[in-house]
């Protein structure tokens, strides 16, 4: 177990993947905002990946989004 009563020397860097579905609707608009985000607090308006607080939730996402829309192969 790691000792830091003297303090932290450095951090470690690390990466992960996270993914989200956002929905269509059946004439093919998305909607992609953080309302329809998992990792979207609608309690606090907070985003739980950035902890940012985007001012138009339902309409956009925030400034940091990690979320890129995927490329679909198609089949």
């Amino acid at each position: 177990m790691a000792d830091f009563s003297d303090g932290v020397k450095e951090y470690i860097e690390a990466e992960g993947k996270i993914r989200n579905f956002f929905p269509v609707d059946w004439k093919g608009n998305k909607d992609i905002s953080c309302f329809q985000c998992d990792f979207f607090n609608r309690n606090s308006g907070l985003c739980l990946i950035t902890k940012e607080v985007t001012p138009y939730p339902q309409k956009f996402t925030g400034r940091i989004c990690p979320f890129n829309e995927a490329t679909r192969k198609e089949e």
